[in-house]
């Protein structure tokens, strides 16, 4: 079996996040070794986010427990947003309670993958949703006051709404 991604594969620019650093270092150099060029990695959500705003993605990789803002979040945010709401989203998780699993395939979740995992196994689930995928890689747009009525990522509001639930959860 050729360990290489194939050409029209190369090009897909993915995103990793994850909050210890030693697991972004463990799936980036995995996914560049097989041949994607373009693997950026964020320590969590709000990191992600300004990645997105900056860069398109074809497919984020995203541990589930992160501070700031959690994988679920990052997902349920990305799947209210017109722009995001089709990107491919694997979640990586350490936990196999059916009951996580059933609130990541609620909240839009495209696959996870449970820690520890096989470097087989991500390859295949990053080729499998991004051959399956009808998503065109683009960056989230900022939300500015002229285009209020537009369906653009606000990032401030979410940042805010996430503030005020922190502020509510203390």
């Amino acid at each position: 079996m050729d360990d290489k991604v194939p050409d029209n594969y190369k090009r897909k620019r993915i995103l990793v996040i994850d909050d210890q650093g030693s697991i972004r270092v463990v799936f980036s150099s995995f996914l560049k070794d097989i041949g994607f060029n373009n693997v950026d990695c964020a320590m969590d959500g709000k990191d992600a986010l300004k990645l997105m705003h900056i860069y398109p993605y074809d497919l984020v990789i995203c541990d589930w427990v992160m501070p700031k803002l959690s994988g679920m979040e990052l997902l349920q945010m990305l799947r209210q947003s017109e722009q995001a709401s089709a990107i491919p989203f694997i979640m990586v998780t350490s936990s196999s309670d059916s009951e996580d699993v059933q609130l990541a395939i609620a909240a839009g979740v495209t696959d996870y993958i449970i820690k520890p995992f096989q470097p087989v196994q991500l390859k295949q689930k990053v080729l499998q949703h991004l051959e399956k995928s009808q998503y065109k890689g683009q960056k989230l747009l900022l939300k500015s006051a002229s285009q209020s009525a537009t369906k653009a990522f606000d990032a401030d509001k979410a940042e805010r709404d996430m503030d005020t639930q922190e502020q509510h959860a203390d």
